[in-house]
């Protein structure tokens, strides 16, 4: 298509083609036998002898120039589609920014409550979860400017085809529309054949969403470390994390002997009984929440419990609940031993 386009290639197909043969004999013969253009002297003497199939050049040039047309509407519907692409995809970006800014103004409102109480640790977490929206929107903007830049070169590269295309049936000579047909028509099936490629795929679309946590801020002085989680979580559809911790200070006899206690709330949590030191210290096995860890500070008598779940907020006040009975039984008893 480049070669095409070049002006001393333009004049060359401008300029009347002669015979190597039969000098100032006119090129007005095809050979369909051998696929070339002949003089009338070249048909009578050698060509039909052979047997060889051959017609004007007007006839077999008003044949390629229907096929021409013809290929052309095709190329025009490829154009059409591929600008309804564009436009799909570039609405697809901006509902992206949308979203995230809409995120991120979700995230600031959020940090600013929670800032009355705890200012310049919410400014840390706060600061990391911005990072974490652009982190994805800028991971999404990538595979979408990818592939609209891709898209883009392609619908150039078809609409140079379909305009070179209509100034050869336009304007082009008998011999140019012979001469460069094949050409053309090549250049076409090609980009014709990666249709699909570039207009069926999905388009790659990185879903910002934002969880805010479900459960009551904590305000105690003593779990100030838990409104930083508090804010929420900005997460990728794609993304799946995992719950991680250690656990000390509570022993697993008075954990289990407390939630024992409290019959009815079995259906919340579920302590296992057969538990070993360790594997307390790490698992709880809580109802629809998966990869549970816990993590006490023996000082305050606090756990942090992480997790993917719908009914979160239930298994961290009840682990809570639990832990209060706990405290308040330890309380009791130290008041005892003073007096």
């Amino acid at each position: 298509m480049e070669e095409l386009s070049k002006p001393e290639n333009r004049k060359k197909i401008n300029d009347k083609m002669y015979c190597n043969e039969h000098s100032g004999m006119i090129l007005k013969v095809y050979c369909k036998t051998c696929d070339q253009l002949i003089c009338r002297d070249c048909m009578d003497f050698k060509h039909v002898k052979q047997g060889h199939s051959c017609v004007l050049v007007k006839d077999v040039a008003n044949n390629y120039k229907e096929l021409l047309a013809s290929n052309n509407r095709a190329m025009e519907d490829v154009l059409t589609e591929g600008n309804a692409l564009l436009q799909r995809l570039m609405l697809t970006t901006e509902q992206l920014d949308r979203d995230a800014e809409n995120i991120k103004s979700q995230i600031v409102q959020k940090n600013d409550i929670v800032l009355k109480t705890v200012a310049g640790m919410m400014e840390q977490k706060t600061k990391m979860l911005l990072n974490k929206v652009d982190e994805i929107r800028k991971a999404g903007r990538a595979k979408l400017d990818r592939k609209a830049e891709e898209t883009k070169l392609y619908i150039e590269n078809v609409k140079g085809s379909v305009q070179l295309s209509k100034t050869l049936v336009d304007q082009g000579t008998e011999e140019e529309i012979i001469s460069s047909q094949k050409m053309m028509l090549d250049n076409a099936n090609n980009l014709l054949t990666n249709r699909e490629e570039y207009f069926k795929a999905p388009i790659p679309v990185n879903k910002l969403s934002y969880t805010v946590c479900g459960r009551k801020e904590p305000i105690h002085k003593e779990i100030l470390r838990e409104l930083a989680n508090s804010l929420g979580e900005v997460n990728d559809d794609n993304y799946a994390g995992t719950g991680t911790g250690t656990g000390t200070g509570i022993t697993k006899q008075t954990f289990l002997r407390i939630a024992a206690e409290s019959a009815t709330h079995s259906e919340t949590i579920k302590v296992n009984q057969k538990l070993d030191d360790r594997q307390f210290a790490e698992i709880l096995e809580v109802q629809n929440l998966h990869n549970v860890c816990i993590e006490c500070e023996p000082v305050i008598g606090f756990i942090r419990i992480s997790g993917l779940a719908k009914n979160v907020s239930n298994a961290v006040g009840e682990i809570h609940r639990i832990i209060y009975a706990w405290e308040q039984e330890k309380q009791h008893t130290d008041a005892t031993v003073r007096e």
